[in-house]
């Protein structure tokens, strides 16, 4: 997990500005994702898994801005640019903090979970813990979402998606520096087939699962309790 830390503070500044050139399917990836999320409650409790810079959080914030937030990461520098982004938001409450050991203040429940590009950087242990975990941390009727990234149900697929993903960099118009960079951070990937995470999901207490957007490793995971 340092080389995790590591990594993500270094690129922090750029992490925004290279999103959409190496994630050709960026509209379609976060926009069904923010889309899947329909809350009753206009000022929802929610927890963010690895919130970054903040890109993520401020799509989600456009539909429920007035909602609760706990955002949760594990690189300082990306999380001081998202209260940088935030500034003005004090509805939001940041933690500094690998994921794996936080716990919601007083049994806190929240009405949605949201995580993108995150829960592929924990171990395979450690991603099954953290839905059950999910599971108990969201509110019956709650909605769990996660843009991820994943690997294919068998190994001639996975390694299909893995040359993909390294068309993705090579034709993404980065720099060299930028690119080394992007290829490096898919070494640090520990992705996991849709199907297996949609059984942990359903394991941990999940009534309806489902992977409402596909395209290679790009996936959109979601469940409601």
């Amino acid at each position: 997990m340092e080389d995790v830390i590591n990594k993500f503070n270094k690129i922090a500044k750029e992490y925004d500005s290279e999103r959409k050139k190496l994630i050709p399917v960026f509209d379609d990836f976060y926009g069904i994702a923010i889309d899947s999320i329909e809350l009753e409650d206009p000022i929802p409790d929610v927890l963010e898994i690895g919130t970054g810079t903040g890109l993520f959080t401020e799509m989600f914030l456009e539909k429920y801005p007035n909602a609760n937030m706990d955002l949760v990461d594990i690189s300082e520098e990306m999380l001081n640019i998202a209260k940088e982004r935030f500034s003005v938001h004090s509805n939001l409450n940041f933690h500094l903090k690998n994921i794996m050991d936080f716990e919601p203040e007083d049994g806190k429940q929240y009405e949605a979970i949201i995580s993108s590009l995150a829960i592929h950087h924990l171990s395979l242990d450690e991603k099954e813990e953290i839905y059950h975990k999910i599971g108990a941390w969201i509110k019956p009727g709650g909605i769990f979402v996660n843009a991820e990234m994943i690997a294919g149900e068998t190994k001639y697929l996975n390694n299909k998606y893995h040359k993909k993903e390294i068309e993705i960099v090579s034709n993404s118009g980065l720099d060299e520096e930028a690119k080394k960079r992007a290829i490096e951070r898919l070494h640090l990937d520990s992705k996991v087939p849709a199907s297996m995470q949609l059984k942990w999901l359903e394991d941990a207490g999940f009534s309806h699962v489902d992977c409402l957007f596909k395209a290679y490793s790009f996936g959109v995971l979601w469940a409601k309790k």
